[in-house]
């Protein structure tokens, strides 16, 4: 949270807040907000090596920052990350986090069916916790399972309304072959857009 400046105004967010609050929001966070996040949470758990949930944003982020720059190098150290956070708080006792952490890492290395488990492991737990449903989608559609990519849509846009709703469905849409439907949802997404990232 921003702290109010001398003049009683509040500060702009920094870029690891930035980063903070577009992962909150379930939107890309731009590279140089990353990058912070991700030196940030570094420079977090040297000295808290046993915070699950630092390491499971670490471990994350880590996921992004390689499919979004091609540094495949990034996908052993999400997947150590994931696993350290995992030994500080089982997925079972709460860290549902690492366990998406772990289906977006298999969704990147394009183990979607380990994703799928991972994914679907969450939304026993927490059928109403929208974040779980991108990487469901990803994995669905990666296996070829055009109906569960579609319910999986429309569950994260009933739970999750906003951009990257809209940016989900207008994705599903395409892959249904329906240029305009995918086309007016997409301009949509883009007019709602206010993050950077979110308009890229």
């Amino acid at each position: 949270v921003a702290v109010d400046d001398e003049d009683g105004r509040p500060k702009e967010p920094g870029p690891v807040e930035r980063a903070e609050a577009a992962a909150t929001a379930g939107s890309p966070a731009s590279l140089s907000d990353l990058t912070a996040l991700i030196g940030d949470r570094q420079k977090w758990v040297e000295s808290h090596p046993k915070d699950a949930p630092s390491l499971a944003m670490l471990g994350t982020a880590y996921v992004e920052w390689a499919r979004r720059s091609a540094d495949t190098a990034y996908y052993a150290r999400a997947e150590q990350a994931l696993k350290r956070s995992l030994e500080a708080q089982p997925g079972e006792r709460g860290n549902g986090a690492a366990w998406l952490g772990l289906a977006a890492l298999a969704n990147a290395r394009h183990d979607f069916l380990a994703a799928k488990r991972w994914g679907e492991t969450v939304k026993k737990q927490q059928p109403k916790a929208w974040n779980v449903y991108p990487v469901l989608i990803d994995a669905y559609t990666g296996l070829g399972d055009q109906k569960a990519a579609t319910a999986a849509t429309e569950t994260f846009g009933e739970l999750r309304k906003g951009v990257p709703a809209l940016a989900r469905t207008a994705d599903l849409y395409r892959g249904n072959g329906w240029r305009e439907d995918a086309l007016a949802t997409a301009r949509e997404a883009a007019d709602r857009a206010t993050q950077p990232a979110e308009k890229a």
